[in-house]
C-alpha cells in the first residue's frame, strides 16, 4: 500500500487490490510472436503472448491501474485512473479464468480485465463492486 498512499485523494479509501491481466492481445501479434519464437529456435520453443499483469486498486472515487515489476510486485508509474462512477462491467465469465469488461460512460470501447484461476474470486468481487453503483 506504500504504492498507493501518494495518488489517494483526501477523503478516499481502499476498497480491494488485485493482479489482472488488462487488455487484449491482437491476434497479428500473437502470429508474429509464436512464428519468430519458432524460426528462432527451430520449432523447439513455443511462446504464447498475454495481456500485460497490472496492480488494480479499486477505491470509494476510482480504478486505479499500475504497472508491475519483472519481480511480481506493483511498481509505479500510476498507468491509469478511471473515475468509479463512470464505469460499469458486463460480460462475466469464469471458468478456468474469470473475465469481464469494464465500460466507461460515454465510450464505445471497453477494457477486458481476466484473472488466472487463483484469482477467479478477485475478478468477481471487483466485477460486483463495479456493477452494483
Amino acid at each position: 500500500m506504500d504504492l498507493v498512499g501518494p495518488v489517494l485523494r483526501e477523503g478516499e479509501r481502499v476498497e480491494m487490490a488485485c493482479t489482472p491481466n488488462v487488455g487484449t492481445v491482437s491476434v497479428k501479434r500473437q502470429v508474429a510472436t509464436a512464428a519468430v519464437a519458432s524460426i528462432a529456435t527451430a520449432g523447439m520453443l513455443i511462446v504464447a503472448v498475454r495481456p500485460k499483469t497490472r496492480y488494480a486498486v479499486l477505491t470509494n472515487q476510482r480504478l486505479l491501474l499500475f504497472d508491475m515489476a519483472p519481480s511480481g510486485r506493483p511498481a509505479p508509474p500510476l498507468v491509469a485512473e478511471l473515475p468509479r462512477p463512470a464505469l460499469t462491467s458486463s460480460r462475466f465469465k469464469s471458468a478456468l479464468k474469470a473475465t469481464f469488461h469494464i465500460s466507461m460512460e460515454g465510450d464505445p470501447k471497453s477494457l477486458k480485465m481476466e484473472f488466472p484461476f487463483p484469482g477467479r474470486h478477485d475478478a468477481r468481487q471487483l466485477a460486483d463492486a463495479l456493477a452494483r453503483q
